[in-house]
Formats: structure tokens, C-alpha cells, sequence
């Protein structure tokens, strides 16, 4: 009885310590929607894809035209499809969820990675080819 009893106790508390159930909740918020910028800050060297001030210099603006637009999600909450949008354009943006609420997007040159705070979701923007290098992080509310 011994022999069998060890080896299935440690069996079960493998299985539950592994579950999702106590690793943590998987993310399943509402992400659809249209998101605004209202803070902004980083820095920016070389050419800007969307028309904005070009050469080396820090990005700082509260309220700016940049939208995050979230068209879709899927049934379980963890990826999307939607668009990333300037004055001058708008990009195709694609993203997933992690279990912590995480959320990574790529667009057409870039990608994002972002947290959800209460409301609020700060949403960091990463590019760097030849011309451009970027780091913008912004703070976006839905509409």
C-alpha cells in the first residue's frame, strides 16, 4: 500500500501544482474597442514612418492623435486583430494575451508591448530598422 501511495501523491501534486488553476488565472478581459493616447514618452532617432518630427530627439506629449483600435477577440480573450492609427495612417496590428494580462501586438514595422493598470492600458512601441529606432510608451483609455 505504501509503495503505491507515495508515487500517486507526488503524481497528483505534480498535476495540480502545473494546472492553470494554480498558476494563475488566465486573462479574459475586454480588450475591443477604440483606445487614446493621453500621455506619452520616449525617444526617437532618424526618420518617422507617420510624418512626425524627424532626427534624434525625446517624444513627450499628453493628448495625441494616436488611436489603438481593437476590432476583434478572440473567445477566450487571448489574441486580437485591429488597427494602430496616426493623422497620416493606420496600420493592421496583431496581438496576443499572456495569462498575466501581458499584452504583445506587432504591426506593419513594429511591435508593442503593454500592461492593463485598473482601466488604462500603458502600451510601450518598439521600432528599429536601417532609418528609425523608437521606444514610445503611451498611456491609452478607451473610448
Amino acid at each position: 500500500m505504501k509503495k503505491i501511495f507515495f508515487p500517486t501523491l507526488m503524481a497528483f501534486l505534480i498535476v495540480f501544482l502545473c494546472s492553470p488553476a494554480f498558476a494563475g488565472k488566465i486573462y479574459s478581459g475586454d480588450l475591443t474597442g477604440t483606445w487614446e493616447q493621453t500621455d506619452s514618452w520616449g525617444a526617437r532617432a532618424g526618420k518617422s514612418h507617420h510624418k512626425l518630427a524627424h532626427g534624434d530627439t525625446w517624444t513627450t506629449m499628453k493628448a495625441a492623435p494616436f488611436t489603438l483600435k481593437i476590432t476583434e477577440q478572440s473567445d477566450d480573450g487571448r489574441a486580437v486583430h485591429g488597427e494602430w492609427c496616426s493623422p497620416e495612417k493606420c496600420e493592421d496590428v496583431v496581438g496576443a494575451v499572456t495569462s498575466d494580462g501581458t499584452v504583445y501586438m506587432a504591426d506593419e514595422d513594429g511591435y508593442f508591448v503593454g500592461h492593463l493598470i485598473g482601466h488604462d492600458l500603458e502600451l510601450c512601441y518598439i521600432e528599429a530598422d536601417e532609418n528609425t529606432r523608437i521606444v514610445n510608451c503611451r498611456v491609452m483609455v478607451r473610448k
